[in-house]
């Protein structure tokens, strides 16, 4: 496998379907957030990286989000 830092993206950057996909994500994230509070430990010490690990991908994402319709992210990804 090769070093992160040697990848290239071949395809243009789609905003629209990245968009898209980044909800779907987040919606997912976000029923996995309430179903683990459901669990019968869902609220304690057992899961709190859980619970620390899902807040951290929804802001990654949110960030994620911010930089492309700032338009950040506007082309293939090159290292």
């Amino acid at each position: 496998m090769k070093n992160f830092k040697e990848l290239r993206e071949a395809k243009d950057f789609n905003r629209k379907k990245e968009l898209s996909d980044l909800k779907k994500l987040d919606k997912m994230l976000d029923g996995a957030y309430k179903l683990m509070n459901k669990l019968q430990y869902g609220k304690s010490l057992y899961m709190m990286h859980t619970h620390d690990g899902i807040i951290k991908a929804r802001r990654g994402i949110d960030d994620y989000v911010f930089d492309i319709n700032q338009g950040k992210v506007d082309g293939p990804l090159e290292r």
